[in-house]
């Protein structure tokens, strides 16, 4: 008979990475109510062991709500094995959408990539009309190679949620790298009238601009990005970078100078974009 323990065990069999526990000093009361409160408030603290066993706590109390949330709390905390069977123990009579791409969401940084979609894929058939869902499974798809099938789950997200900036975003980023430049301009705009604030936005805006053949608009969106968020230091060498390449010397002279030096980690950024723009160090 084996000694292995049972977490260790249902790592072996779904090759997840498993480690114990550690118990946790943490204070318990004899209400499912009190344990289940304390448990959401470590889980938003970041304090998942302590969140674990609050919840198991709850749920031995009869609490249905710290079940499903037990699992949650184990994902959190890298316990993927525990939190893999505590998903599919309470599957066996919720299928819940949301617990459904937990387990999902599992499997994908386990690499088991064709079972996380086919899991995201059943929460959709639950709930078909939560965005979210198909926002995963266009995730998924992405991570997968799977581009037109990730655009289409992604638009699918986009027809329920319109007014979600993220999902245009992704759309965005998605056709960009499909190169397909002026449909990714389309997206962006939309996420920018969503959420005007974004600096981000519009420094991927600005590259789409670029691949786009529009160095004018380019400049301009880096800019907004600049204008956004000043204390970037990436945005005014990137505004030099643009100029220089568009053959506004003049201009790259005088953006060059109000740059200030990178450090190497913005550098590495900024090669990383030049790469993408297909422009030469």
């Amino acid at each position: 008979m084996s000694n292995e323990s049972p977490a260790s065990a249902l790592a072996d069999l779904f090759g997840l990475a498993s480690s114990a526990p550690a118990p946790s000093q943490v204070k318990l009361t004899d209400s499912p109510v009190e344990n289940l409160t304390a448990g959401r408030e470590s889980m938003a603290a970041g304090q998942f062991d302590a969140a674990i066993e609050q919840f198991r706590r709850a749920a031995q109390q009869g609490s249905a709500e710290a079940v499903a949330e037990l699992g949650m709390a184990y994902s959190a905390a890298e316990e993927l094995p525990l939190a893999y069977a505590q998903y599919l123990r309470v599957l066996k009579s919720d299928r819940n959408g949301e617990l459904l791409v937990g387990v999902s969401d599992i499997l994908k940084r386990s690499g088991r990539m064709r079972d996380a979609v086919a899991q995201i894929q059943q929460a959709i058939e639950a709930e078909p009309t939560t965005p979210l869902h198909h926002y995963k499974l266009a995730e998924a798809l992405l991570e997968m190679g799977e581009r037109k099938k990730a655009l289409a789950a992604v638009e699918n997200a986009i027809l329920i949620a319109p007014e979600t900036a993220h999902f245009h975003f992704f759309m965005g980023e998605l056709l960009f790298r499909m190169a397909r430049f002026d449909e990714a301009l389309g997206a962006y705009r939309a996420a920018i009238e969503l959420s005007p604030g974004d600096d981000y936005y519009y420094l991927r805006t600005a590259l789409a601009f670029w691949k786009a053949g529009k160095p004018t608009e380019a400049v301009k969106s880096a800019q907004l990005a600049s204008d956004l968020n000043p204390s970037e230091d990436l945005y005014p060498a990137l505004i030099a970078l643009l100029l220089e390449e568009d053959g506004k010397i003049d201009e790259a002279i005088t953006a060059q100078d109000r740059a200030k030096k990178l450090d190497r980690y913005d550098e590495e950024r900024l090669s990383r974009i030049m790469a993408e723009l297909g422009i030469e160090p």
